[in-house]
């Protein structure tokens, strides 16, 4: 609401931005404005429409979840920022070793490669976990390319927004 008075401004703006991208890579000669941000990234575009296709085949597996989160939110539909919103106001903590046991098994519905890595990587105790008082929020993981394997730093306190950020190190984990 508080933009609402804005829109055409707002409009105005995004539309100069991406004027501007166009047109800087017409003068660049580039085929895509794609170009700049696929060598920044070290990707190939047929990478990214690999990606995407994943997505477009893969998103009807988070609809029953999105459908629920919905109704617990009291909406007929989520808008984009309540995707990620927290559900957590009277959740139950759950344990670092219960998220550990079940997690992986989770993962075999997408790619039994990334199970496997998963578990590996809980079982050899990969993740410093620890909710220590000095211990920094977030996550971090660093790669270790010449053993192929990964160390993960964050502190798991027993929300659910905790599993996503062991989730979510464990991908960096995997793809380095």
């Amino acid at each position: 609401k508080a933009c609402e008075n804005e829109k055409m401004r707002f409009a105005i703006v995004l539309n100069h931005i991406a004027g501007f991208r166009l047109k800087l890579c017409a003068e660049r000669k580039w085929e895509s404005p794609l170009k700049e941000p696929l060598h920044n990234n070290n990707m190939e575009e047929k990478t990214l429409e690999a990606m995407w296709q994943a997505v477009k085949t893969s998103k009807n597996i988070l609809k029953p979840f999105y459908d629920a989160k919905a109704k617990i939110c009291g909406v007929k539909k989520l808008s984009w920022y309540d995707l990620e919103a927290p559900l957590e106001k009277n959740a139950k903590k759950r344990s670092y070793q219960a998220f550990a046991e079940s997690f992986p098994n989770q993962l075999a519905v997408y790619s039994p490669d990334m199970e496997k890595y998963a578990k590996n990587a809980l079982e050899k105790a990969w993740l410093d976990v620890e909710a220590r008082q000095n211990k920094a929020p977030g996550g971090f993981c660093a790669p270790l390319p010449e053993s192929k394997e990964s160390r993960i730093y964050l502190s798991h306190s027993g929300s659910f927004h905790n599993d996503l950020v062991v989730a979510h190190e464990l991908g960096h984990g995997y793809h380095s």
